[in-house]
């Protein structure tokens, strides 16, 4: 718009020549193109700075226009850049989450593994060792309960009972009160009752008596009185 007028004087004047010049330009005589042409040429000088005023306002307009436009689209890429990075870096963390978690239930599978094979081991080397045991007792005889003069041994029910009752016979109350050891005894077995150690220890073990009247007697005596056969 600006363009044409700034143009408007060049019409104007172009029209006045071809007044003069022909006649019959725009349909009258010589005069009325002369006044047409003047007429433009007037017009555009009057309202000519009004119009390209309006015309750089919106030529303005439609630059700012474009440039806030363009400044969107480029917003708009930027964050669309953004989310695809965000989106890559998350997808990264879960995959990197999921290979840490399988490595950890690979390593916690393979822990167990190893430590079943290691109870497995061990539970098979006692086995061979109780065979072993048993087979030597088998060859060497029964161990049997010995005490000096033939006296019973007393079987006591636990170590822990054991501790209790001698601690009584050191205060001397086997002599007193008797009666008060008994709840620590399992039974008294007579010198020669042939037992089966089932716990062995440094200075006690836990016996079973596998003979006699007393069969079954399980409990726990001094190792002195265990006679082992060579």
């Amino acid at each position: 718009m600006r363009t044409i007028v700034e143009a408007l004087p060049i019409i104007g004047l172009v029209v006045a020549v071809a007044g003069l010049i022909w006649p019959k330009f725009l349909g009258g005589g010589r005069g009325n193109g002369v006044v047409i042409g003047i007429g433009l040429t007037i017009f555009s000088v009057i309202v000519g700075p009004s119009l390209r005023s309006e015309a750089e306002q919106m030529s303005d307009r439609i630059a700012r226009e474009v440039a806030a436009a363009d400044r969107d689209r480029r917003a708009a890429e930027a964050r669309a850049e953004r989310d695809h990075a965000a989106a890559l870096a998350a997808a990264e963390a879960r995959e990197a989450a999921a290979r840490a978690e399988e490595e950890r239930a690979a390593a916690a599978r393979a822990a167990a593994a190893e430590a079943a094979q290691r109870r497995a081991q061990a539970e098979q080397e006692r086995q061979v060792e109780r065979r072993r045991a048993a087979e030597e007792a088998a060859r060497r005889g029964p161990d049997t309960l010995r005490m000096p003069e033939g006296q019973a041994v007393m079987v006591w029910r636990s170590s822990e009972g054991q501790r209790e009752a001698l601690s009584l016979i050191n205060a001397g109350v086997h002599r007193t009160n008797p009666a008060l050891l008994m709840p620590y005894i399992a039974c008294m077995a007579p010198s020669g009752t042939a037992v089966v150690v089932v716990d062995g220890g440094i200075f006690s073990s836990t016996i079973l008596v596998r003979e006699g009247r007393l069969s079954g007697c399980r409990g726990v005596v001094e190792n002195e009185w265990i006679s082992r056969p060579r």
